[in-house]
């Protein structure tokens, strides 16, 4: 992988002969390759080597190369999002002349080790980001959800269990009606329509649930509305208000 800010390569894995060296380590970029080279290699072209000693483009550079045992080598370096990001690197420890289905096999080894790689990254940085979400959301005291549009519960914060007295698992993936039960869902039935049409939810409203009883709420309902204006569900917080209400009966019985 490569640092440009600091012109450094790190070879995080290889794979070798038992009697060559490991390769693995941190090493300048200027100790193997020219300016010329490491423009090449920035703007996405492949490097072939058949003999860096008697290649004029590396040969003043030999002593790097012969300290790992490289002679022979092709690099293929990976760019994205117009950055060079790192490189495949396939080498001999003597001179060889590379055939044309040698370069193609390595490329097709190259595409596929830096998608599968890209696709593995990000499917980490995704988990990362969802367990951020659910720590700071698992910390508020109001119930939080998205919910897609055909009325099924994707993402519930974990006030919900305490609320309904379930797990997590009992809630996510299942619909509306079979939490809430049917009193409660088909009252707020004609407000998942309209925010299902695109409007904001904004209100308060006494709900009988099926495991957690009667309860005031304050409920928001935001659309999640796709660049291309599919709707593909709502985000939702509920605030149990039922304290308050109770305290301005009581103040209003005075």
């Amino acid at each position: 992988e490569y640092d440009l800010s600091r012109q450094i390569s790190t070879v995080t894995h290889d794979w070798h002969q038992a009697n060559l060296k490991s390769t693995v380590g941190v090493y300048q970029r200027s100790s193997f390759f020219n300016e010329e080279i490491l423009e090449q290699l920035n703007s996405g072209k492949p490097l072939i080597l058949n003999d860096a000693e008697n290649d004029p483009r590396t040969a003043d550079r030999w002593q790097s190369f012969q300290a790992l045992q490289l002679v022979a080598m092709v690099t293929l370096p990976y760019v994205s999002d117009g950055i060079c990001k790192a490189s495949l690197t396939v080498a001999h420890s003597t001179p060889h002349e590379w055939n044309s289905e040698e370069l193609y096999l390595i490329q097709e080894v190259s595409d596929r080790v830096w998608s599968r790689i890209e696709r593995t990254r990000a499917e980490a940085a995704l988990r990362e980001s969802e367990n951020q979400l659910r720590l700071v959301t698992d910390a508020m005291p109001a119930l939080i959800s998205y919910v897609d549009k055909n009325h099924v519960y994707k993402f519930v914060n974990k006030r919900y269990t305490t609320w309904f007295g379930v797990e997590k698992a009992a809630i996510e993936g299942k619909h509306l009606r079979d939490v809430l039960g049917d009193i409660a869902y088909e009252a707020i039935l004609p407000n998942v329509e309209r925010v299902l049409s695109g409007q904001e939810i904004n209100i308060e409203q006494l709900l009988h649930y099926k495991n957690a009883g009667s309860r005031y709420v304050r409920v928001n309902y935001v659309p999640d509305i796709q660049s291309n204006g599919e709707i593909k569900g709502w985000y939702a917080l509920v605030q149990d208000i039922t304290e308050r209400k109770k305290a301005e009966e009581r103040y209003r019985s005075l």
